[in-house]
């Protein structure tokens, strides 16, 4: 008799379960990530809005409606009262369906799909076509978002469960779909449309997508469109830009993208997948770039000489230019980087050099829709009545022999103002930079190793003994005298790491370090995980004896001066957030300095 006491009890609370979970109206969602349980976990929103009427919920305290957890305990808002829900009858037949849809599909479960939809309002009249675009999707989100159902405009068990809810006169509970656990790097099996102009909303098919943080990858730019989330781990979506530049980035120019055909690819914390095409088309003409008709310009100046260049442009769409140009010249004495001006047809630019040389200064020209044209002109800059084509002649070399470290006088003719290169012991340029401020005479240290600045040539060490020395300039080098290396100083040994903020004069023995500004910081935050990890450029000025030289130094890399290999190791402090500005007085660059 007990036992079947216990049995009936236990049926009857089996009973009362099971009608409880089958009252239940509340569809299951995924969560991600719960703050309070530190979990991901699928749950029941405990309340949910129908302006039909067609049912009613209960809400627990601290719960707001469609939240997830409770804002008072951190809970999740799973309810311990159970909503009633009065199903509405069927309408116009039970609507059910064999599989998931999704954006791309044709088939007659679509047509079923959009049926509906055309009946309760949310598609338009004679849209049955059975093919799920953007007009379907759009309407299945806004069906979604009425239904209090993520608006993903995937029409998965949830949603598929809420129409047999409203067509079939029963309630149906979603069953609980456990997400897929990703391991490896995503595969791409398809993406549609695979045409299309700028602006075209792509599902990328294929496998392993993760639930969050998709990348995608456009037109060979890392990472133009990132956390992009994929409720199946099978398919993405994301609109093909008119320019791209990576996420996160701030200090990128956009570049502007033509119509033609472009690589498409996904990348996970697991890796990137394959990679498959698309075909950018101009329908209607608005992604043509501008057309560069003339560029005026001086082709000769002196040192410091004003010149004007004029240059003009076509925005083949209509709308307005924008210049910008780059002159060659920007890490000389701290002069401005590239000017930038709005002009309609025509752009004129002023500029003078400070030094002689040989210079092509950049004009880009952006139209309003962000393509780009470019053009160039070179100018030869000279000393104030200097011959254009004179190569420089030396004549003495004062002293004519001493030890390595010897400062030598060279007097000659037709030397140039800013960048005179000693040729030394066979090695071309081994010294550059070299300054002479009357045309006759300059000055250099004799090195104890001539390796050309700024190449990665394997290191000529200087020995007692007779080296050549010329003198070179860009309109040609100068014949040679000898130099007779009397001796060479004891092997020592610098291997000295030094920290300084910007413009701040450091020494290692008689190498000076100022590092000038910050060019480039496109270092990856340490909260964020990036395919590339970004790198510093700083300007960073050396001087040793009468050898200097200002150059553009990247994190990693070494320059040579003087036989002072330098490099630079680390730049603080670390960036710890996407968009994150560091003021330049907060700056620490640590050289390594090895001789």
């Amino acid at each position: 008799m007990k036992n079947i006491k216990f049995t009936i009890i236990a049926a009857l609370t089996l009973l009362v379960s099971f009608a409880t979970v089958q009252s239940a109206s509340a569809e299951l969602i995924y969560v991600p990530y719960n703050t309070v349980a530190s979990t991901s976990v699928w749950a029941a929103p405990v309340t949910k809005t129908n302006t039909s009427g067609s049912f009613t919920t209960t809400t627990l305290t601290g719960c707001i409606p469609g939240g997830i957890y409770n804002v008072t305990t951190g809970a999740l808002c799973v309810t311990n009262t159970t909503p009633v829900q009065t199903p509405i009858p069927a309408v116009s037949g039970c609507v059910t369906f064999v599989s998931d849809l999704y954006f791309g599909m044709q088939n007659s479960e679509v047509v079923r799909l959009q049926t509906f939809l055309i009946g309760r309002g949310y598609l338009g009249a004679g849209l049955s076509t059975g093919y799920f675009g953007p007009l379907t999707m759009a309407a299945v989100i806004k069906f979604q978002g009425d239904n209090a159902i993520n608006t993903t405009g995937y029409v998965g068990p949830i949603t598929r469960a809420r129409i047999i809810t409203l067509t079939c006169g029963q309630v149906v509970i979603p069953p609980v779909v456990v997400p897929p656990i990703i391991t490896s790097a995503p595969t791409i099996t398809s993406i549609s449309p695979n045409s299309g102009p700028f602006g075209t909303l792509v599902t990328i098919y294929g496998r392993d997508f993760s639930l969050t943080n998709n990348s995608v990858n456009f037109a060979n730019v890392n990472t133009v469109s990132t956390n992009i989330p994929s409720y199946n781990g099978t398919y993405i979506q994301f609109v093909i830009p008119a320019s791209a530049c990576p996420a996160n980035n701030f200090a990128c120019a956009l570049i502007g993208l033509a119509p033609g055909q472009y690589p498409i690819s996904v990348s996970t914390a697991y890796g990137t997948s394959n990679s498959l095409t698309f075909t950018a088309t101009n329908p209607n003409g608005q992604y043509l770039p501008p057309t560069v008709s003339g560029i005026d310009g001086p082709s000769n100046l002196t040192v410091g000489q004003v010149g004007t260049w004029s240059v003009r442009a076509i925005d083949q769409t209509g709308g307005g230019l924008s210049y910008q140009v780059t002159w060659g010249d920007e890490n000389q004495y701290g002069t401005s980087a590239a000017n930038s001006n709005s002009f309609s047809q025509t752009a004129t630019f002023t500029h003078a050099y400070n030094q002689v040389g040989t210079y092509s200064p950049i004009f880009v020209v952006r139209g309003s829709n962000g393509l780009t044209a470019q053009t160039s002109l070179t100018v030869r800059v000279t000393t104030s009545g200097q011959s254009t084509s004179t190569a420089p002649t030396i004549s003495s070399l004062s002293p004519s022999s001493g030890p390595v470290g010897t400062i030598v006088t060279v007097t000659g003719n037709n030397f140039v103002r800013y960048d005179n290169a000693i040729n030394f012991g066979g090695v071309n340029r081994a010294i550059t930079g070299v300054q002479s401020t009357n045309g006759t005479t300059l000055q250099f240290n004799v090195p104890a190793t001539p390796c050309a600045q700024g190449n990665y040539c394997a290191q000529v060490v200087i020995n007692p003994g007779i080296y050549g020395i010329s003198v070179s300039t860009l309109y040609g080098t100068s014949s040679s005298l000898n130099f007779n290396v009397t001796s060479v100083p004891a092997t020592t040994t610098i291997n000295q790491n030094i920290t300084l903020p910007l413009n701040q004069i450091g020494t290692v023995s008689t190498l000076q370090i100022t590092a000038l500004k910050i060019v480039e910081d496109s270092r990856c935050p340490t909260n964020v995980t990036c395919i590339w990890a970004g790198r510093v450029v700083v300007q960073t000025k050396l001087k040793s004896g009468v050898n200097q030289a200002t150059i553009n130094l990247v994190n990693d890399e070494e320059f040579v001066l003087d036989g002072y290999k330098v490099k630079i190791i680390e730049v603080t402090p670390a960036k710890t957030s996407s968009g994150q500005i560091i003021n330049n007085g907060q700056y620490r660059i640590t050289y390594r300095v090895i001789k």
